[in-house]
Formats: C-alpha cells, sequence, structure tokens
C-alpha cells in the first residue's frame, strides 16, 4: 500500500491577502513620490522660463547699446532709471524702469518715443537696487561709453517670491576717437 500523503501546495487566501497590500502601499508611495517631482519640475521649468525672460531683457539691452551712440541717462548717470541712445539706423532706444499702476516696477523699452515694449513678465518685480550706470557718455569724455545694467527684484510664482539678482556690463563697439 501506497503511504504517501498527497500534499497540496499554495498560497492562502490570507497570505495572498498580505502580499497584495503590501504591494499597494508601495505603489501608493511611488506614485506620490512620482507626482511630487513631476509637480517640482514643473515649477522649476516655470521659474527658468522666467530667469529666461530676465536674461533676454539683458541680451536685448547688451546688443542694442554695444552698436549705440550718443548716450544719455536720466536722473544722472551714476543711478540712472533710464538711459537713452542712437542705435545704427538712427532710432532713439529708450529703455527704461518704470511703474505700472499696482506699483509694480518693470522693464520697458521705447523705440522713437512711439513704439513701447515691456521686456520683463508680470511675474517680475524690480526694485530700487535696479538701473544703469554710464560712464564715457558725455561728448567731452573721450573714454569709451561703458554700461552697467543691474536689474534686482522678486520674482512672485504661484504665491512663492525668489528674489533676484543680475548684472551685466557693456562696452561700445564703436571707435569714439575725436
Amino acid at each position: 500500500m501506497d503511504m504517501r500523503k498527497n500534499k497540496q501546495t499554495g498560497f492562502t487566501i490570507i497570505e495572498t491577502m498580505v502580499a497584495m497590500s503590501v504591494f499597494l502601499v508601495v505603489v501608493m508611495v511611488g506614485m506620490g513620490s512620482l507626482l511630487s517631482a513631476s509637480v517640482v519640475h514643473q515649477k522649476s521649468q516655470d521659474m527658468r522660463s522666467i530667469m529666461d525672460n530676465l536674461s533676454f531683457a539683458l541680451d536685448d539691452i547688451s546688443r542694442s547699446a554695444r552698436t549705440g551712440q550718443s548716450f544719455s541717462c536720466s536722473p544722472n548717470c551714476t543711478s540712472a532709471r533710464s538711459i537713452t541712445f542712437i542705435d545704427p539706423d538712427d532710432n532713439i532706444i529708450n529703455y527704461s524702469i518704470v511703474n505700472d499702476s499696482s506699483s509694480r516696477r518693470f522693464l520697458q523699452k521705447k523705440i522713437n518715443s512711439n513704439q513701447e515694449v515691456n521686456l520683463t513678465l508680470s511675474e517680475i518685480d524690480l526694485d530700487f537696487n535696479s538701473g544703469f550706470i554710464i560712464k564715457g557718455e558725455s561728448s567731452g569724455d573721450t573714454r569709451q561709453p561703458y554700461i552697467t545694467i543691474m536689474l534686482s527684484g522678486d520674482i512672485t510664482y504661484k504665491d512663492v517670491v525668489t528674489p533676484f539678482s543680475i548684472q551685466t556690463s557693456v562696452s561700445q563697439r564703436l571707435v569714439d576717437i575725436i
């Protein structure tokens, strides 16, 4: 007589339920982390876009000023809120830090006093440290015009305020020898 035990193997319903519960907890934690990482990535992309706007504004001023001539500034050239010069096409170019109706300060470009373009986005609010310093702007000065552009302030995006401060310097390309 064969006395082998007929033993069946497999998982019990309790073991299966415990395994599925552990699996679901791991998946839920992983999904939460993935969604959180996605939100952080989107915020960093949006902030990068705003910073690219500031970089574009500085590049626009730099390119125009390199080939400009007859520089002037207001109120004075050691802490100007506005610079004006003539570009190679004889257009009068003016860059100004202006206030809007809500007291937000932004960078504006005017071409021939009639075509206005806001160079900074609405999320950017420039502070009082923003401005221009120009050396060598007067007609009796033999130095090449040298402009320092300073932009600082706050970026407000989705109720998060991030301070920034960027600066660049530009010298005129034209030879200014009398």
